[in-house]
């Protein structure tokens, strides 16, 4: 009994959260955010899934994330992330986030972490299956885009910064990548976070 309450204050939180973004951000429309509101459009159609609400909040740092537990789901740009990215890598990230309602991995999470925060309880437990997740959104926006340089470059500014691309050289990065495998705790570090290393 505990459990299914538990999940039904999960799932009436995250409708809240939901209905904040309606309230608190932009929604891209027709007549706003126009181009975003086409390349949701396009990419939700081609992956036969019901468009999601797409939102743009303020934020200083580059993010995108996917919420809700059934149709329509949200996603949600950080105002950094659609400044600092080009048309293109838009493209990469909200692909990827429509991979995450393709595959139902926000309605897992809506359960299992309603507070989408890296909590270390659930990490441990769910985040090799979260780390996966990742890589399949990312399968799904190499698939729908079918531009894997502009999803590797959406990842380095999410991840680093969106103005330090041009200061990135691409085998200093595969020698990071070869370092990482060099030690176990080095690899184990993964374990800690809900996503996969950048640098993988």
């Amino acid at each position: 009994m505990l459990t299914v309450f538990g999940i039904f204050i999960a799932l009436f939180y995250i409708r809240l959260i939901q209905g904040q973004y309606l309230g608190n951000a932009l929604q891209a429309s027709n007549k706003h955010f126009f181009r975003l509101k086409q390349i949701i459009e396009d990419q939700s159609k081609s992956l036969n899934i019901k468009e999601p609400k797409l939102f743009i909040y303020q934020d200083p740092y580059p993010n995108a994330f996917t919420i809700g537990y059934k149709n329509p789901y949200s996603i949600v740009l950080s105002s950094s992330l659609v400044e600092g990215l080009g048309e293109e890598e838009l493209e990469a990230v909200i692909a990827h986030e429509l991979g995450h309602v393709r595959f139902s991995h926000s309605k897992v999470l809506s359960i299992v972490s309603p507070a989408g925060r890296n909590m270390p309880f659930f990490t441990w437990i769910f985040g090799f299956w979260q780390r996966a997740a990742e890589m399949t959104s990312d399968r799904v926006s190499l698939m729908t885009t079918e531009n894997p340089r502009s999803l590797i470059t959406a990842l380095i500014k999410i991840g680093i910064g969106t103005k330090f691309l041009e200061q990135i050289d691409e085998e200093e990065l595969l020698n990071q990548s070869r370092e990482i495998q060099q030690t176990f705790l080095n690899r184990w570090g993964e374990l800690l976070n809900n996503h996969p290393y950048l640098i993988r």
